[in-house]
């Protein structure tokens, strides 16, 4: 593997950060990246199913209609409860399960970037937090499984 792409890496796992801070960062601010992915989603789901047709009136979410309206709803409502529930325990292996939901809820909020870009112009709200979201779930997704994984190899080691 080349320099380049190892500090890459380095960079983008949050290696350079204090030990603790890592700890603090997988830990706690994970678990609030998570509920505000999964809240996001059920927001999503909701305006979905209450609002119907009349959502598609506004010409920034004519690309959702695509899609079946029960697809749409059912995998926002999925990945939001499966993304709440995984947030509930706290061991190396449901973090590593939540770090795949993150990633999933990460490739769900960047197609639902992409579906408020299609619009484009105007520039609307959607452009932004969407892919915002989508970004931060995906890293902190990975790197929350990197570091399980890790954690789990060193207490491997130590014979805990």
């Amino acid at each position: 593997m080349s320099k380049t792409v190892m500090y890459l890496k380095w960079i983008l796992d949050w290696r350079f950060l204090p030990f603790r801070f890592q700890m603090w960062l997988f830990g706690t601010a994970t678990r609030i990246v998570e509920f505000l992915s999964a809240a996001g989603l059920l927001g999503f789901a909701v305006v979905f199913m209450c609002d119907q047709d009349k959502l598609y009136d506004y010409p920034i979410y004519y690309k959702f209609k695509t899609l079946p309206e029960a697809w749409v709803v059912g995998i926002l409502l999925f990945a939001a409860l499966a993304q709440g529930a995984a947030m509930l325990y706290k061991s190396a292996r449901s973090n590593i399960i939540s770090g795949w939901l993150l990633i999933l809820g990460g490739n769900i909020w960047f197609l639902i970037s992409v579906a408020f870009l299609a619009p484009y112009p105007p520039l609307n709200t959607g452009m932004i937090l969407p892919p915002l979201m989508s970004f931060v779930c995906v890293l902190a997704g990975k790197n929350l499984m990197d570091y399980s994984i890790t954690e789990e190899s060193l207490k491997g080691k130590n014979g805990e």
